[in-house]
């Protein structure tokens, strides 16, 4: 791993902002069928921490190893996992938040730029706009 991340590989974390209202109002729609996830957001802040116990880790570990880790407000609709989004060769793995459906339990979509350029494109779009105004935190 530390050989990529010493090539300049660049790791980026996005979270549902814990303060945000729009975060509260997920979790508490979803307890509604859910009751486990009543208090989802207030996990995020521990989340965030183990993240940048990640991250000081990779610093030691990789001199020039960039992991970010941002907030944003809107809400949750999935969780993406890309590499190379740019590239013809961008992958994306997706898991469509589904109401009533715990989270680890929603299938996972592998999409493949190169094979599916529409679907990669629409869940690109996606996720841009829900990383595009969101904050980092340092």
């Amino acid at each position: 791993m530390t050989g990529i991340l010493g090539r300049g590989v660049v790791i980026k974390c996005y979270l549902a902002d814990p303060d945000s209202n729009l975060t509260r109002a997920y979790f508490t729609d979803r307890a509604t069928v859910l009751p486990e996830d009543a208090f989802g957001d207030a996990l995020i802040p521990q989340i965030i921490e183990d993240l940048k116990k990640i991250k000081a880790e990779l610093a030691a570990l990789c001199e020039g190893a960039q992991f970010e880790i941002y907030t944003y407000k809107h809400f949750p609709t999935a969780h993406f996992l890309s590499v190379d989004r740019s590239s013809f060769a961008g992958k994306m793995l997706v898991s469509n938040y589904t109401f009533g459906i715990p989270r680890s339990k929603i299938p996972v979509i592998e999409v493949n730029k190169e094979y599916n350029p529409k679907l990669f494109d629409m869940y690109n779009r996606s996720l841009e706009a829900i990383i595009k105004d969101a904050k980092e935190i340092l």
